[in-house]
């Protein structure tokens, strides 16, 4: 997953348009979708703004890893319960969790369309 994959995860999963994130980054939306179709990479100040406002950290914007003291219990109980599982039910999970995704994506891109 590259920097604007992760851009675009976090945009959907905070329920943001491009223009929504556009207005909160000061960005321009052309320049956002270039960055989450990763044509383009972000300026260090875009990358500021994105972290701010996606609410997420420089680290796992830019390289995809969180450290560990950023996470909830939640979340770490989650990452524990995956380290145990056999590679082959690891895959199962991560293809719930596209799925999961991309159900969630299309459900914002319908709720965009009929507002």
């Amino acid at each position: 997953m590259e920097i604007g994959d992760r851009i675009k995860l976090k945009r959907i999963e905070k329920s943001m348009s491009l223009t929504d994130l556009s207005n909160a980054t000061k960005i321009n939306a052309g320049t956002l979708t270039k960055y989450e179709k990763n044509i383009n990479k972000p300026s260090v100040e875009n990358l500021i703004a994105l972290s701010q406002n996606l609410k997420i950290s420089l680290n796992w914007l830019i390289l995809g890893k969180e450290e560990l003291s950023n996470l909830s219990e939640e979340e770490i109980n989650i990452l524990e319960k995956y380290k145990i599982l056999t590679e082959r039910n690891k895959g199962k999970v991560e293809t719930y969790i596209d799925e999961r995704i991309a159900e969630q994506e299309s459900k914002y891109t319908n709720d965009k369309n009929l507002a």
